[in-house]
């Protein structure tokens, strides 16, 4: 029980958040905090019984995510691709559950 909720606590304040931020930035809805944290509760309940390699996905595409912009350019890399990525991933095996 504890290692869920120390589980969840971690989930929320690294990979929830700032994916929910980033994903509020790019639909341009700013700095609202109360969505940003709905939100990044929403992305920890997807990802707490998730299998270790999609955690460990998630937790790559959350440091692609934070790098600065210039950085993702340089790689050819875009960030809102990477933010569709990260939400397929979280949210494919729950549409794929509830449709089997």
């Amino acid at each position: 029980m504890i290692w869920k909720v120390l589980q969840a606590i971690v989930l929320f304040a690294t990979a929830g958040l700032v994916l929910a931020a980033r994903f509020s930035d790019s639909l341009g809805l700013g700095g609202v905090p109360y969505l940003i944290v709905a939100t990044g509760l929403g992305i920890t309940m997807l990802l707490m019984y998730r299998s270790p390699l999609s955690l460990v996905v998630i937790a790559i595409l959350t440091i692609l995510v934070s790098l600065p912009e210039a950085t993702l350019q340089h790689n050819g890399l875009d960030r809102d691709m990477l933010l569709a990525f990260a939400i397929a991933v979280l949210s494919l095996p729950v549409i794929r559950r509830f449709t089997s």
